[in-house]
């Protein structure tokens, strides 16, 4: 009885071991499968994503600091992509680029990586996945992708890469290069028209929009619209069409009193504008730029009356007149030196001051 008792005394405890023990299992098992769905991708990677997907502000992309996927339709002949964004452990925003993170791409069902990008920025590292957007950026039908790069009060701009066919893979490109360059407040994309449109939040005098057509070998101006100010303080808008790198086709333009005009320029061109005077009336141009600027001035008969080298470096920024004769005058704003890069600058006349009597 007593050998009995012990046994089934023995039995238990050792039952109870073993259960104790098993039931520590499962619960480190369900703690390790825990932490592991912790670290899992967010939900878009659940579902095929397509352009209008990346325009609906509900879609899920996570805090912005662990990593997160999207599985895209870059076309519909082609497998899904997998896009696999894994942020950097600095946050915060730099004055510089710097690593933010960088991009896995495969292809669904495929175990290998196709392409591995670092993504080199000033942006905060949290925008990385949250402004990730996949769209046909060059209209050839097939999606490609961007993301912010770096932005300010009113505006944003960002990296772009381009689905090259033939490989299979994203690629930069003149294109891009140009896209990345642009810092607008806002991006309207025509496929029919094959045109991109930016607006530039501006409340003053100011270029607040320009249109580019896409093309294969990059970008061309084709349309601008600048918010203008009369001298009473009256804004008007006014659109130009830009033809051969012109507006309106235009060689010359009239510059207006308390009117600013914006002009892109590189070495090798020169621009004209024509300003009507009276006798005794002072005329005061300003300009201000990012290339050292020629300023060129002549009379009603062609005769070259002034001219201010090296703008950037005088104090006067401008040109001063006063005409002795009354006639249309004509002003030449051409780049000092030679340089392989664009510049843009800003050209206003002041109130013509009345005539003294």
């Amino acid at each position: 009885m007593n050998i009995a008792r012990k046994f089934r005394t023995r039995s238990f405890v050792i039952l109870s071991v073993l259960l104790i023990g098993f039931f520590t299992s499962v619960e480190g098992t369900h703690s390790d499968l825990a932490l592991m769905q912790s670290k899992r991708p967010q939900e878009p990677s659940t579902r095929i994503l397509r352009a209008e997907d990346f325009a609906d502000p509900r879609l899920e992309r996570g805090s912005g600091l662990e990593p997160v996927e999207f599985v895209v339709e870059i076309n519909p002949r082609l497998t899904p992509y997998l896009f696999r964004l894994i942020p950097s452990s600095d946050s915060r925003w730099s004055e510089k680029p710097r690593f933010v993170g960088k991009f896995e791409i495969s292809r669904i069902g495929d175990k290998h990586l196709l392409q591995t990008i670092d993504l080199i920025a000033v942006a905060d590292v949290s925008d990385f996945t949250r402004t990730f957007c996949a769209e046909d950026f060059n209209f050839d039908g097939y999606l490609d992708f961007k993301v912010l790069s770096d932005h300010g009060a009113k505006w944003g701009s960002y990296q772009y890469w381009v689905f090259d066919p033939t490989s299979g893979k994203f690629i930069t490109s003149e294109l891009t290069e140009q896209l990345g360059e642009i810092k607008a407040n806002t991006y309207v994309w025509n496929a029919e028209s094959r045109t991109l449109q930016v607006g530039f939040l501006n409340l003053d005098q100011a270029r607040i929009g320009e249109t580019y057509r896409i093309e294969d070998t990059g970008l061309t101006l084709i349309g601008i619209e600048d918010r203008l100010k009369d001298c009473e303080g009256n804004f008007r808008k006014v659109k130009y069409k830009i033809i051969d790198g012109k507006r309106d086709g235009k060689d010359t333009l009239p510059l207006e009193p308390c009117q600013r005009i914006w002009e892109d320029i590189v070495d090798g061109e020169s621009h004209n504008y024509e300003m009507r005077l009276e006798a005794g009336q002072h005329l005061r141009v300003e300009v201000y730029g990012d290339l050292d600027l020629v300023l060129a001035l002549s009379g009603p008969d062609g005769k070259l009356l002034l001219v201010v080298e090296d703008l950037n470096e005088s104090d006067e920024h401008g040109i001063s007149w006063t005409p002795e004769v009354t006639g249309t005058y004509r002003l030449e704003v051409r780049p000092l030196k030679k340089k392989p890069v664009a510049g843009r600058y800003d050209i206003s006349m002041q109130q013509l001051r009345p005539i003294a009597r």
